[in-house]
């Protein structure tokens, strides 16, 4: 058995000069993923900041709806030890309304 064996340097110079394939399973390379995602962040920041402002009243809809946002902060606190009245009028309201929706849907 005559086999020749590379020496270690022999091995490390041939994987210098390898090609190398950089692409994910979708395709793109570092620079391309890296751009990808950038506008991803980009979109997502500007989508965020459209709904931002939705949220918000949402959740005030819903604290009122729930009868827990119906006293602010300041007030509640000046009332301290005295009873704070809560009617809730609202539920009613919906319940008619999805009533309603469920009867004759879009």
């Amino acid at each position: 058995m005559d086999t020749q064996y590379k020496s270690h340097d022999e091995y490390r110079f041939e994987s210098e000069y390898e090609e190398v394939d950089t692409t994910d399973r979708f395709g793109l390379n570092q620079e391309q993923r890296d751009e990808l995602i950038s506008r991803i962040r980009k979109h997502t920041s500007e989508c965020h900041s459209y709904w931002d402002s939705l949220y918000e009243l949402m959740e005030t809809d819903w604290g009122l709806y729930s009868g827990e946002g119906q006293w602010t902060e300041e007030a509640s606190a000046t009332r301290r030890n005295r009873p704070k009245l809560t009617l809730n009028q609202l539920p009613k309201f919906v319940k008619k309304i999805v009533a309603q929706t469920k009867k004759t849907p879009p």
